[in-house]
This record gives C-alpha cells, sequence and structure tokens, in this order.
C-alpha cells in the first residue's frame, strides 16, 4: 500500500519539515471497522484505529514530516462534501477518492456519528505529533473542477462552504494540485480568482490555511490567478515521472523550470512561500536525477 506520493520542504528552511501525501484511495477503512451484531452495522474498532494512527504519525513527527494532505477530492464536489445524503445519487466525480473511498464507505455502513470520531480521531493524533492534516482537490487525474457546478452556485458561496467543512472537522487548511489546465478551460477568471481570495480569506481567520500544487514549468504560475492573493503556499513539482529515469530539475536559473522565475512572481519577500517537491520513487543516486547535469552552489549566494 503506497501513501507517499511527493514529499515538499520549505524553500526559506529546510528544518521547518516536510509534507507528504497520503492516497485515500489506496487507504482501506474496513481495516479499522468490525460488524456490530446489535446494530446490524459495522462500527469503528477504536483501539485498533489509535494503535495505527499513534504507529503512522510518531513516524512522520520522527522522520521531520510537519504535514499530510488526503487526497484527492474534487472541487465541483464541494456540495456533497456537506451533505452525505445525496452521495447515493452517484453524481459524485470519477476522481474523487476521499467521498468515494472513504466517506462513502463509512458513511454507508455505519452508524450515524462514526465518520465524526473516525476524523476527529485522526486529526486529533496528527496533531498530538505535531502534524497537520489538509485536505487536497484535484490530482493527475481531475475530473471535477467545476467550482460553480450549479447555476445557482455563486464562486464566493462555494468558497465558504469548503471553509465551513475544513473548519467543523478541524482540517489545517487546503490545497489544490492542478496539472493541467481543465480549471481555467471550466471557469471564469473572475470565479477562479473569487473562489480561492474568498477561500484564503476565510480560513486565515481562523489560522488555516491554503496552498497551490503545481509543475515547476514557470507557464503553469497564472493556472490560479494570483498566487499572493489566492494562496499561503506554492507547491512545486519539479520531478519527472520516477523510477531509475526520473528527474529532478534542480538548476535554479533554469528559463523554464528555474526557481528564480518563481522567486520573480511572488517576490523576494514572499520566497518563503515557496516549497519544492521530490517524489519517493526517483532515484537521486543516478546522474540523470539532476537532469544529467552536476550544478554547483555557491554558498555566497545564500
Amino acid at each position: 500500500m503506497k501513501y507517499f506520493l511527493a514529499m515538499f520542504f520549505a524553500l526559506s528552511s529546510l528544518s521547518a519539515g516536510c509534507g507528504t501525501y497520503f492516497d485515500t484511495g489506496a487507504f482501506n477503512p474496513w481495516n479499522f471497522l468490525v460488524w456490530s451484531n446489535p446494530d446490524d452495522s459495522e462500527v469503528l474498532n477504536l483501539p485498533l484505529y489509535e494503535t495505527y494512527l499513534e504507529g503512522l504519525f510518531s513516524s512522520l513527527e520522527q522522520n521531520d514530516y510537519d504535514a499530510i494532505y488526503l487526497a484527492f477530492s474534487q472541487i465541483a464536489d464541494i456540495d456533497y462534501l456537506a451533505d452525505p445524503s445525496s452521495w447515493s445519487s452517484g453524481k459524485v466525480n470519477a476522481s474523487d477518492v476521499y467521498i468515494k473511498n472513504l466517506l462513502m464507505q463509512i458513511y454507508q455502513n455505519c452508524p450515524q456519528g462514526t465518520m465524526e470520531l473516525f476524523f476527529n480521531t485522526f486529526i486529533s493524533y496528527a496533531h498530538k505529533h505535531n502534524v497537520k492534516v489538509y485536505l487536497s482537490f484535484g490530482g493527475e487525474a481531475a475530473s471535477g473542477v467545476k467550482i460553480c457546478p450549479n447555476p445557482q452556485d455563486a464562486a464566493d458561496q462555494q468558497a465558504r462552504k469548503l471553509a465551513s467543512y475544513l473548519i467543523d472537522f478541524n482540517f489545517d487548511g487546503a490545497d489544490f494540485d492542478l496539472e493541467d489546465g481543465a480549471i481555467s478551460q471550466n471557469n471564469t477568471q473572475e470565479e477562479i480568482d473569487t473562489f480561492f481570495s474568498t477561500l484564503k480569506m476565510e480560513l486565515q481567520a481562523e489560522s488555516k490555511t491554503s496552498s497551490l500544487t503545481v509543475m515547476g514549468d514557470i507557464r503553469w504560475a497564472t493556472i490560479a490567478g494570483n498566487l499572493k492573493e489566492h494562496f499561503h503556499f506554492v507547491q512545486l513539482m519539479l520531478y519527472g515521472s520516477g523510477g531509475v529515469g526520473g528527474k529532478y530539475y534542480i538548476n535554479a536559473v533554469n528559463d523554464t523550470w528555474g526557481i528564480t522565475k518563481w522567486i520573480d512572481v511572488v517576490g523576494k519577500e514572499n520566497a518563503s512561500m515557496i516549497c519544492v517537491g521530490f517524489q519517493d520513487d526517483t532515484y537521486y543516486e543516478n546522474p540523470s536525477a539532476s537532469a544529467s547535469g552536476i550544478y554547483i552552489v555557491d554558498p555566497n549566494s545564500r
């Protein structure tokens, strides 16, 4: 079972720790659910679940992880997050593994209140070990990027609905993994600007944050509007396909994926909002992992 898809380090300080994606599609809640004869349903085996969470988050803490991203839900399914009764409609997006593979399994098979207990316990153990929990939207196979899927929706209302959900379950914020241009093709620029700016404002009022995760090509810098106004952090996937042939693009001044280009976009005073992503199955000991080059870092340039 594979949970760790990518690790992100803050550009400003490696001592700040790193974050990792947690594949909710591979996470099986049935490992912690047992049949209850009196209820004729499944109930959460809390001791077993707590043992698992203690092992997971103590390991993350020991290895300097300070964030975990539950992947992936879809922007178009914001209404469904707050209304489990609608899940039986079958309208949840195909790539929304967070709802389909996790929430629906618990909601449809367990007594009322189990889902709240499941997430409250998950997040409490994360916070116990100084790990923040974010809900990530999108992903490589994203199929639901429409901010306002219903005509009566408004972008600011959708942002407030999402903020309320995250606040109610004590998430530390939201992440948006946008790996193609679908969001700009399916939404107006006004909808994009209103949604992300409103969400940032709502979350910031509760000391929570929003982040954008995109490929490191500088052409993606405008995919979700003004980075400084819409997000607290920008996470750059500066790596190739992984494996033996995978590349990590570390040339800071490259015209296409150089980190200096991104600093120019957000401003040097905001460089700390940029995080750099590593992929856990890239063979970094292979010269090709540095885009077939060796880069000398001048210590005086820091």
